[in-house]
């Protein structure tokens, strides 16, 4: 994995191999989630670590239910990997995947990272809605307020999908007043400010439009109910990579 000038004087950035090893023993110990993004948005899947071997030099991780999956992070040999330790966002990434198998089950082998980063902020990895319940977000910005569907969401943030460009949305503006409907647990109010737009190809390959936004002060119960749907997403997600849904 190679790393630019801007990365190495990155504020974030750890070299340490003692506290990198410290960072992936805890996802090991803790059974904690990790989100696997290939270099396309669409591979993306929720594993866990198996194994570190440290004769080897590398990691193992759960691999995806799917073979085609697998497939796709095998032909790109790269992945960004992120979890959350103790409400603290963790970062790596790997150029070197393999196939293997760990207590007689497929798993994926990583390099272990040359470096890592923690960001001491209060922000967890975007977890996808599913299509069949989706989640909703209702803008009022113009009566009756305008429905969206969303793609993932954080207690950082959400992306919501934008299917036939109802609102001329720039970046930095500010969505007071979003209703967000998530389901089995409830409904906030919250204000959003976005801050990326973008375009995705649906598995049709029909376009649609891309909309980051982030929370604006999200704090007390509102949160809460953010993160018991997270929690819940993240659950759903892993039980289903495993074959238990």
């Amino acid at each position: 994995m190679s790393t630019s000038p801007a990365t190495e004087h990155d504020p974030h950035r750890i070299g340490s191999r003692y506290e990198m090893l410290r960072l992936l023993r805890r996802m090991l110990d803790d059974g904690l989630l990790i989100q696997m993004q290939g270099p396309h948005p669409q591979i993306s899947v929720v594993t866990t670590m198996l194994d570190i071997d440290l004769d080897a030099e590398h990691l193992i991780v759960d691999c995806a239910s799917h073979d085609a999956i697998n497939q796709q992070f095998l032909d790109a040999g790269t992945a960004d990997f992120e979890t959350s330790i103790d409400h603290v966002k963790v970062q790596f990434s790997t150029d070197q995947i393999t196939s293997t198998y760990f207590e007689g089950k497929p798993a994926l082998c990583l390099a272990l990272p040359e470096f890592m980063r923690r960001i001491q902020r209060r922000e967890f990895f975007r977890v996808p809605v599913p299509v069949t319940n989706p989640a909703t977000c209702a803008l009022m910005l113009t009566q009756p307020p305008v429905v969206f569907d969303l793609y993932d969401i954080s207690v950082g943030g959400v992306a919501l999908l934008d299917k036939n460009r109802r609102i001329n949305f720039r970046v930095g503006m500010m969505l007071h007043d979003c209703t967000l409907h998530l389901p089995d647990v409830g409904t906030i109010t919250a204000t959003l400010q976005v801050t990326r737009e973008r375009e995705l190809l649906l598995p049709s390959g029909t376009p649609i439009r891309h909309i980051g936004a982030a929370f604006v002060n999200l704090q007390g119960a509102a949160e809460n109910l953010v993160q018991t749907y997270t929690t819940r997403l993240e659950r759903q997600l892993i039980a289903k990579e495993r074959g238990l849904q």
